[in-house]
Protein backbone atom coordinates (compact mmCIF):
# COMPACT_ATOMS: atom_id res chain seq x y z
CA UNK A 1 0.00 0.00 0.00
CA UNK A 2 1.23 3.47 -0.87
CA UNK A 3 1.33 5.96 1.97
CA UNK A 4 -0.65 9.17 1.74
CA UNK A 5 2.50 11.24 2.29
CA UNK A 6 4.09 9.70 -0.82
CA UNK A 7 0.99 10.49 -2.87
CA UNK A 8 0.95 14.08 -1.59
CA UNK A 9 4.64 14.48 -2.46
CA UNK A 10 3.97 13.09 -5.92
CA UNK A 11 1.20 15.63 -6.48
CA UNK A 12 3.63 18.50 -5.82
CA UNK A 13 5.78 17.31 -8.73
CA UNK A 14 2.98 17.94 -11.24
CA UNK A 15 1.47 21.25 -12.27
CA UNK A 16 -2.00 19.89 -11.51
CA UNK A 17 -3.62 16.87 -9.91
CA UNK A 18 -5.50 16.30 -13.13
CA UNK A 19 -2.25 15.84 -15.06
CA UNK A 20 -0.94 13.39 -12.44
CA UNK A 21 -4.11 11.31 -12.77
CA UNK A 22 -3.81 11.30 -16.58
CA UNK A 23 -0.17 10.15 -16.42
CA UNK A 24 -0.98 7.40 -13.90
CA UNK A 25 -3.97 6.29 -15.95
CA UNK A 26 -1.98 6.07 -19.20
CA UNK A 27 0.79 4.10 -17.52
CA UNK A 28 -1.72 1.74 -15.90
CA UNK A 29 -3.29 1.12 -19.32
CA UNK A 30 0.16 0.33 -20.73
CA UNK A 31 0.80 -2.15 -17.92
CA UNK A 32 -2.61 -3.73 -18.42
CA UNK A 33 -1.89 -4.19 -22.14
CA UNK A 34 1.24 -6.15 -21.26
CA UNK A 35 4.12 -3.68 -21.10
CA UNK A 36 6.65 -4.71 -18.50
CA UNK A 37 6.82 -2.88 -15.19
CA UNK A 38 10.01 -0.86 -14.67
CA UNK A 39 10.70 -2.72 -11.41
CA UNK A 40 9.27 -5.48 -9.24
CA UNK A 41 6.23 -4.51 -7.25
CA UNK A 42 4.54 -6.25 -4.37
CA UNK A 43 1.22 -5.23 -5.87
CA UNK A 44 -0.57 -6.95 -8.71
CA UNK A 45 -2.83 -3.94 -9.37
CA UNK A 46 -1.74 -1.92 -12.39
CA UNK A 47 -2.86 1.40 -10.89
CA UNK A 48 -0.72 0.84 -7.80
CA UNK A 49 2.21 -0.23 -9.95
CA UNK A 50 1.86 2.91 -12.09
CA UNK A 51 1.78 5.13 -8.99
CA UNK A 52 4.84 3.36 -7.55
CA UNK A 53 6.72 3.96 -10.79
CA UNK A 54 5.73 7.62 -10.72
CA UNK A 55 6.78 8.01 -7.09
CA UNK A 56 10.16 6.44 -7.84
CA UNK A 57 10.70 9.02 -10.58
CA UNK A 58 10.84 6.48 -13.40
CA UNK A 59 7.86 7.90 -15.29
CA UNK A 60 8.05 11.23 -17.04
CA UNK A 61 5.71 13.16 -19.26
CA UNK A 62 5.80 15.85 -21.90
CA UNK A 63 3.22 18.50 -22.59
CA UNK A 64 2.61 18.61 -26.31
CA UNK A 65 1.44 21.96 -27.57
CA UNK A 66 0.08 22.15 -31.07
CA UNK A 67 -0.56 25.45 -32.78
CA UNK A 68 -2.73 25.79 -35.83
CA UNK A 69 -0.73 27.96 -38.25
CA UNK A 70 -3.92 28.96 -40.07
CA UNK A 71 -5.63 30.28 -36.94
CA UNK A 72 -6.34 33.99 -36.96
CA UNK A 73 -8.04 35.61 -33.98
CA UNK A 74 -11.30 37.37 -34.79
CA UNK A 75 -11.24 41.10 -35.25
CA UNK A 76 -12.72 43.00 -32.30
CA UNK A 77 -16.18 44.40 -32.91
CA UNK A 78 -15.94 48.16 -32.46
CA UNK A 79 -19.48 49.18 -33.20
CA UNK A 80 -20.79 52.55 -32.06
CA UNK A 81 -23.31 50.93 -29.70
CA UNK A 82 -20.46 49.71 -27.45
CA UNK A 83 -19.03 53.17 -26.92
CA UNK A 84 -20.15 55.08 -23.81
CA UNK A 85 -22.28 58.13 -24.45
CA UNK A 86 -20.52 61.47 -24.17
CA UNK A 87 -22.16 64.34 -22.29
Amino acid sequence: MISLSKIEKLMTEFDSRYRAVIVASKRAKQLKKGLRPLFESKSTKVTTMALEEMISGNIGYEIEVTVDPTFEPPEPDVSSSDKPEEK
